[in-house]
Formats: C-alpha cells, sequence, structure tokens
C-alpha cells in the first residue's frame, strides 16, 4: 500500500523554468521521507502540488488509489506547516488551533476536546489562552504543529519549519517532530535544505538537484553509498577526487586517485567499469596515525618498501604522508584538513580531540584510507 504516490509529476512555469521534471516517488502509510535540496531545486514545489496549491504541467498525485490532481487543497485532508509559522496573530492559542476544526463545522464540545488534546501533546496547555506576541519561536511552531494535526490529517506537510529557529532550538523542536511522528503513525513529507535534519528525521530521504530526485533511499544508504557526484557532494562532508577505475579479482575494483590507490568493493552497488569515475571521501576514512606513537617507524614500517608515489605499503594497508593545513575544534573532536601531493583538494579528517590537541597547521603526519568508508561512482 502507498499513502502518497508522485507519477511523473513535472511543473514549468509559465517562464519557462522547469522546477519539477518528471519525479515518481510512493510513500508507505506511516513513513516518514524527507525531500532534501538546496534553494531553488523544486522540493517546495513538489510539496505544494501535493498539497494543491500548484497545479500540475504533467504527471500525477495519488493519496492511496484516489488520484487527486483535480481535487482543490480544502479537500485533500493535508495538515500543512510552512516555514513562517502562519498563526493568526489577532487569535489566541487555542482559537488558532481550532480554527480548521470550525471551518469543518465540528461540534463545539468535540473541538474543545480535540484542541486541549492537541496543546497537552505539544506542550501548550497552560497557554492556551496567550495571544502569539506573548510567545517564543518555538512555543509559535508548536502551535502551528498542533493546528496541522487537529483537524487529523491523513498526510502531513512540512515546508522548512525549524529554519527560522536557532540551533539549539532547531534540535529540540527536531526531536519533538520525530516522536511525535512515531506516536501517531502520521504519513509525513518533510521538505528541507538541511542535511542534518533530513538524515536524522526521515525513514526515507529523497536528494533532490534542479527538478530531478537523483536518489531516495533509508539515511545511512544514502549518506554511505551517494548514487550521483551531487548527492555524494551534497549529503555530508566529503572529498570528492576525480579518479580512475581498474579492474581487480573477487568482486573487487581498484580506485586510482593521484597517490592514492585503494581496493574497493564492487559489490551491491551500481556496476563499475574501468575509466573514469569519482572518489567521495568521507572525513571519517581519513584515519591519522597517532603522531605520539609514530615517532620511529614501528616492526611493520621496518620491513616496509617506499614506493615512488609516496605510500609506504604495510602488512595490514597502505600509509601516506600530508600536511596539516587547517583545523577547527569540535568539542570531542577536532576537524581538519590534509594536503597531499598529487590531489588537487584537501582531505577532510575527524579525529579524537586528545589526538587532535597535538596537532598544528603546516605539520607533516601519516594516515591511511578506510575504504568500506569511501564510495566510488560514474557519470552517465
Amino acid at each position: 500500500m502507498t499513502a502518497v504516490r508522485l507519477e511523473q509529476l513535472t511543473k514549468v512555469y509559465p517562464t519557462g523554468v522547469k522546477a519539477v521534471d518528471n519525479l515518481s516517488v510512493a510513500v508507505a502509510p506511516g513513513e516518514f521521507l524527507a525531500i532534501l535540496g538546496p534553494s531553488g531545486c523544486g522540493k517546495t514545489t513538489t510539496l505544494r502540488m501535493i498539497a494543491g496549491l500548484e497545479t500540475p504541467t504533467a504527471g500525477s498525485v495519488y493519496f492511496g488509489s484516489r488520484r487527486m490532481n483535480d481535487v482543490p487543497p480544502q479537500r485533500r485532508g493535508v495538515g500543512l506547516v510552512f516555514q513562517q509559522h502562519a498563526v493568526f496573530p489577532t487569535m489566541s492559542v487555542y482559537e488558532n488551533v481550532a480554527y480548521g476544526l470550525r471551518v469543518r463545522r465540528v461540534p463545539e464540545p468535540d473541538v474543545r476536546r480535540r484542541v486541549m488534546a492537541h496543546l497537552e501533546l505539544m506542550g501548550l496547555a497552560d497557554l492556551a489562552h496567550r495571544m502569539p506576541a506573548q510567545l517564543s519561536g518555538g512555543q509559535l511552531q508548536r502551535v502551528a504543529l498542533a493546528r496541522a494535526l487537529v483537524i487529523q490529517p491523513s498526510v502531513l506537510l512540512l515546508d522548512e519549519p525549524l529554519s527560522s529557529l536557532d540551533a539549539k532550538l532547531r534540535a529540540s523542536i527536531r526531536a519533538e517532530i520525530k516522536k511525535l511522528q512515531r506516536q501517531l503513525g502520521i504519513t509525513t513529507i518533510y521538505v528541507t535544505h538541511d542535511q542534518e535534519e533530513a538524515l536524522s528525521l526521515a525513514d526515507r530521504v529523497g536528494v533532490m538537484h534542479r527538478g530531478v530526485l537523483e536518489q531516495v533511499g533509508p539515511p545511512e544508504e544514502v549518506y554511505r553509498a551517494p548514487a550521483t557526484r551531487f548527492v555524494a557532494s551534497f549529503v555530508g562532508e566529503a572529498t570528492i577526487l576525480e579518479a580512475n577505475v581498474l579492474p581487480a579479482p573477487n568482486d573487487l575494483v581498484i580506485v586510482e586517485a593521484g597517490p592514492l590507490r585503494l581496493e574497493v568493493s564492487a559489490a551491491g552497488g551500481a556496476p563499475l567499469r574501468a575509466g573514469r569515475a569519482w572518489l567521495c571521501v568521507r572525513p571519517e576514512a581519513v584515519q591519522l596515525v597517532d603522531q605520539r606513537k609514530a615517532e620511529g617507524p614501528s616492526a611493520q614500517e621496518k620491513d616496509a618498501t617506499d614506493r615512488p608515489d609516496g605510500v609506504k605499503k604495510q602488512a595490514g594497508a597502505p600509509v601516506w604522508e600530508g600536511a596539516v593545513e587547517h583545523l577547527e575544534f569540535l568539542g570531542s573532536m577536532v576537524r581538519g584538513e590534509l594536503r597531499v601531493a598529487g590531489l588537487d583538494k584537501p582531505l577532510l579528517f575527524l579525529c579524537p580531540a586528545r589526538l587532535g590537541s597535538s596537532l598544528s597547521p603546516g605539520q607533516r603526519v601519516r594516515f591511511g584510507i578506510d575504504p568500506t568508508a569511501v564510495s566510488v561512482g560514474q557519470d552517465v
């Protein structure tokens, strides 16, 4: 079963701009789908077509088996939460939440029961008679959520609902949205440009670029196995390097990028052909050798053969050298960049603060790369 299905959805504006291009995706009942992408990629236009606020140029929107293209917004049974809270400034919290029920001519005893239940759910019961001007940004967003949910929508649509809040409040409201969605089991489509929101909230993430949905999958899959160069660069931090793929036996491929030469598993992903490719190296894949333990050569290194490309081939894995170019203290972790001869971009790395405290810009360090934490792709 599907709760929402988009089939070849396209939107072309009179200016000729194609905001959404042949988009197809199905959302299961109770699923949380996040549509992630930069400004102008078409994600809000997609949400507005689902809500009935925009008319598709081509394609269809289905709720269950019912085609919704000709159904007006007020009859689609969706709850909408926008970036700006969009509460009525002259109505109290209670009246704001009750508004949708009264438009639907719900009996007043039921209005009171449902409004108070949702205010309790959102932690707003004590603020029922406050006016919007007396509320914080987080409280206003809770009012908007309560107003969207009180009508018991079949689908909840959220358009950048946290972008106007400060970082700490965003994290708090994000946790509440996730808990609430799980508790109610409501089908939810959430539009955002914030990858942290998408990865932490959603059951599946759809990454959108220039009107096209480039990949849809569980958050971990989208992060660890990006389907396109854009997804690799947009979701999470990474260094994207130009590379070459060489064939190797036993479901392996050899990937070369400058001095880097890695054996990467080819199983489970798109088949890789010999030739040009891109290599996505996540910061956690770059593993520094603890400099305090690396003053002298280890027993393995004494037997290692130095290669012209700068790789010391050890019994375990290859080790390269680079110069620390930039460091940022992040509390328990240090984020940095390594400049490696033969690479046109610095490699990002993360290391524990205890190790990072011994580093300084310009210092030469040794590092390895975990081949299970990199991904390889080829442009079509």
